[in-house]
């Protein structure tokens, strides 16, 4: 091989194996990310999903106080991947701890844990959406 070849070789191999490192570092879970949003010393006393409506001019909501069902959406087995753009989130989970309010956007495959990060939902399967609506909770409806 010519060394015009093998530094072309050299160059593709080290531009695969960079683009396969950044995506593994763009993958995560959800319990990952909401045990950098939520701190070790934090206990949550209750969370509130909200899903507003924006078609049907509506909002509904709950508020979930039994430790084993937040325990369950908190401990929920997504696999994340990190993105720049996003769909509309108009649904929200607000965690009320000793410590204060965390808030979670999602959506059907995305989801924003504390502000700053947006998140696909790998594979998208509508987990956390789907656990919320599968859940027989006593939905308070506000008109807009």
């Amino acid at each position: 091989m010519e060394k015009k070849q093998i530094a072309g070789l050299v160059i593709l191999i080290v531009l695969i194996g960079g683009y396969v490192l950044y995506n593994q570092l763009q993958k995560t879970t959800y319990q990952e990310v909401l045990s950098n949003v939520i701190g070790k010393d934090e206990s949550i006393k209750k969370v509130s999903v909200v899903i507003d409506e924006p078609l049907l001019r509506k909002t509904e909501s709950v508020t979930i106080k039994d430790q084993e069902v937040i325990n369950q959406l908190m401990g929920l087995d997504l696999k994340l991947e990190k993105r720049r753009i996003h769909e509309g989130l108009e649904k929200r989970i607000d965690i009320r701890t000793n410590k204060g309010l965390h808030q979670i956007y999602f959506g059907y495959d995305y989801v924003i844990v504390g502000g700053k990060t947006y998140y696909k939902i790998d594979p998208v399967i509508i987990p956390l959406y789907e656990y919320i609506k599968e859940h027989e909770f006593d939905w308070e409806m506000t008109p807009k």
